[in-house]
């Protein structure tokens, strides 16, 4: 078992990396779908705090294997080199979202949550509420890491890079005007657009779980 899931992990990041220009795989580390407009978003690793010491939860979440964390995830992600660039340009999106996130096996966790984007373009910009089901994330270098060591000190800065995948909705209406595009020059518009995110977060709260 331990062993499929090391041999998926590994998978994951071969797809994740492989196949695209040399130049381009750091700008891969945050990489979120074109919306129905603008895009495809790329950036550096997102930042994640994780809480689990939630002792005192009762009824269905007192067993410990069904005690949920909670997250909170920063990212920030840009449009630059895109078919869509002349007729956006840059295009920036930060997001924090948070929710809540179970631990199947120590090193992948699946969760649901929700948060906010903003968007900033041409001298404009417009926040959207988002919803994210399902998120998955997965520990990669604590896979490698034979169980036996699981309980050290490695194991705790094993647990900092985290691979996740999420699919996330764009709640509301967003069109051309929002991004600074003038009146006429686009038909981009679009209600609860989804869209898919991959990447690599840090999450350093990991040292003191």
């Amino acid at each position: 078992m331990a062993r499929a899931l090391r041999v998926t992990c590994l998978m994951v990041v071969v797809l994740a990396c492989g196949g695209r220009p040399a130049e381009a795989r750091w700008a891969f580390l945050d990489w979120m779908e074109e919306l129905s407009g603008p895009g495809p978003f790329t950036g550096g690793p997102g930042l994640v705090a994780t809480v689990c010491n939630f002792r005192d939860l009762r009824g269905a979440f007192s067993e410990d294997k069904r005690k949920p964390c909670f997250y909170f995830d920063f990212r920030h992600v840009e449009a630059k080199d895109s078919d869509n660039f002349r007729e956006f340009g840059e295009v920036g999106a930060t997001s924090y979202d948070f929710g809540a996130t179970w631990q199947l096996y120590r090193p992948i966790e699946v969760g649901v949550g929700g948060g906010f984007v903003r968007f900033a373009a041409n001298g404009e910009s417009t926040t959207k509420f988002t919803l994210a089901v399902p998120r998955l994330a997965v520990k990669p270098l604590l896979m490698l890491t034979p169980t036996r060591h699981w309980g050290g000190t490695w194991a705790k800065w094993a647990s900092v890079p985290k691979l996740y995948v999420r699919e996330s909705v764009i709640l509301g209406n967003l069109k051309a005007t929002d991004f600074g595009v003038a009146p006429g020059l686009s038909t981009f518009d679009v209600d609860n657009d989804q869209v898919t995110s991959f990447g690599l977060m840090l999450d350093f709260t990991e040292l003191w779980r």
